[in-house]
């Protein structure tokens, strides 16, 4: 008899909507997250399609009124400025959210501890071994810890990958992003705006009357990828840098007060070939990573979690064999990483960066 049925592996969106969904079809879950909360991760302009998977996760509109929305972004590519709305219907615009992640990683895992979810934090998975049903996980700190199945939501570390010595493929050169804030001047007006040219693109968004968050991507190889660190004593020795390992903003806000660290992130296109297996399934960035161009990679970790533990329900319910569901799932995201990757690469071929991938 396992500890538990479900071994939830990362709390982060993907994790955490794996929990939540899983306790609602009534399954006993374990989550365990490696790091203390709150921490900084990117990805803080969600589409306006997270509203009403957020609201099935039993986050409360009350709470979700505590964000700012936005409508739409600028879009700046090749000279042309133009509006992009996220569409509308009946009800009006369609808007997204600005909602920093420190805050909506904690009010997740919050949610899944309240509908019964054991939440260990922080401890570390150290490794796994298969069992004649199920496996058991080994911590660090709080020993081994049996289930029926496991769900891998460690996001771009691929732990269960590793573990299992699983192909993650790359489908770009390396791409790494950074991200950071600047204090705003709400009287500025930012609205979002995404700025992109063959080089590099940038992102910016203003998530409260107080900050600006932006992100920057230079493609490897690319003019923008690197930057000469002047050498005062040996001014011939000048270093060749890249970008992505500069503690400074872009140059669009070289007049701007940065609040806090600079952070980056590897964004490299990957994809771990084997998605699920035996009770097994890969979550959010654990499964694929694009780089935050797709613009929407929350979205994508909440509906594979809530996906995975459907199918979890479905196998341990008997409707579904481990065969099928293993099928069922791998497709999924099969179909959603070919798809997200065909519209990144039209859109990067238009601005003559596809070299650079």
């Amino acid at each position: 008899m396992p500890d538990v049925q479900v071994v939830v592996i990362g709390g982060g969106p993907a994790g955490a909507a794996a929990a939540i969904s899983a306790r609602q079809y009534g399954l006993s879950v374990t989550l365990i997250e490696q790091q203390a909360f709150p921490r900084h991760r990117p990805g803080e302009s969600l589409h306006p399609g997270v509203e009403p998977v957020l609201l099935q996760l039993g986050l409360t509109p009350e709470w979700l009124s505590r964000f700012s929305r936005f409508s739409g972004h600028w879009q700046e590519v090749g000279g042309d400025r133009h509006f992009q709305p996220f569409g509308r219907d009946a009800a009006g615009p369609w808007q997204g959210f600005h909602i920093p992640r420190a805050a909506l990683d904690q009010k997740l895992l919050q949610v899944a501890a309240e509908l019964g979810a054991v939440v260990i934090q922080p401890c570390k998975a150290s490794a796994i071994s298969p069992l004649a049903n199920g496996y058991s996980i080994h911590t660090v700190a709080h020993g081994d810890i049996t289930a029926d199945i496991v769900i891998d939501a460690s996001g771009a570390r691929h732990w269960l990958s590793r573990q299992f010595n699983h192909a993650v493929t790359p489908y770009s050169q390396p791409l790494y992003a950074r991200y950071g804030y600047v204090k705003h001047d709400s009287q500025a007006g930012y609205a979002p705006c995404f700025k992109a040219d063959a080089n590099r693109w940038l992102w910016t968004a203003a998530i409260n009357n107080e900050q600006l968050h932006w992100t920057q991507l230079a493609f490897s190889g690319s003019p923008a990828d690197f930057t000469f660190i002047e050498n005062k004593v040996f001014p011939s020795k000048a270093k060749k840098i890249p970008i992505h390992l500069l503690k400074q903003p872009p140059v669009e806000l070289n007049n701007t007060q940065t609040i806090g660290a600079i952070r980056g992130a590897d964004v490299t296109w990957r994809k771990a070939e084997q998605c699920a297996g035996r009770a097994f399934f890969k979550v959010g960035d654990a499964g694929f990573v694009l780089d935050p161009a797709s613009s929407h990679g929350v979205l994508k970790a909440l509906m594979s979690g809530i996906y995975a533990a459907y199918m979890g329900s479905q196998l341990l319910q008997g409707r579904l064999s481990a065969e099928q569901t293993q099928e069922c799932y791998q497709v999924w995201m099969d179909e959603h990483f070919n798809s997200d990757k065909k519209v990144l690469s039209d859109f990067y071929a238009g601005l003559s960066a596809i070299g650079h991938l």
